[in-house]
């Protein structure tokens, strides 16, 4: 009898242990707001969007967070037009995102089937700023993280961290409360 008691313990521990390495940490993101936009973004008609980075050597990151957010604006409608600051520098916009990543802590695909949860979290910070190209002025700061998932060998890869920052990059976009100020006048509109 003993011996069956020290059986199902042993299982139950096993069960609990292997539960924990296969569902691991979730990945997350955060988002801090430093300065509200105090107008309402709907109101302008487009938005160009601008990633640079502070970390050497990201150049993919960035192509990858800037087509991320641009995908995610375009999908919420809120603009007319969203493009890329970059590809389309000669346009002109009412509304500029400029996203520049300040952190970043890479996962490889390799690094993860090597060493699985011992590859660690990816992780990446993105300090925003929104500006309104008519007057000049930053009118909204944040800074958004975001965290693969972890603790399993099929925790995620950096672009999992850089799909949750842009996730948070947008929310601090579609959140922002409405308020009261005048909106400014859209160009081009009837």
């Amino acid at each position: 009898m003993k011996h069956k008691a020290q059986l199902i313990m042993h299982c139950a521990v096993a069960l609990v242990f292997c539960t924990l390495f296969v569902t691991g940490c979730a990945s997350k993101g955060t988002l801090q707001v430093q300065d509200s936009p105090s107008v309402k973004l709907s109101s302008y008609e487009g938005i160009s969007v601008r990633v640079t980075s502070d970390v050497s050597g990201a150049e993919t990151e960035i192509a990858l967070l800037e087509s991320f957010i641009i995908a995610q604006l375009r999908s919420s409608t809120i603009f007319d037009k969203v493009y890329s600051a970059v590809a389309g520098s000669t346009r002109a916009s009412d509304l500029r995102l400029s996203a520049t990543i300040t952190q970043l802590r890479r996962v490889s695909a390799g690094e993860r089937m090597m060493v699985g949860a011992f590859a660690g979290r990816g992780k990446v910070v993105v300090r925003i700023e929104l500006h309104d190209d008519k007057t000049g002025k930053v009118i909204g700061r944040a800074t958004a993280e975001g965290i693969t998932s972890g603790g399993t060998a099929f925790a995620g890869t950096t672009p999992q961290a850089i799909e949750r920052v842009a996730e948070q990059v947008v929310k601090f976009i579609l959140d922002t409360p409405n308020p009261a100020e005048p909106e400014p006048k859209r160009l081009g509109r009837k």
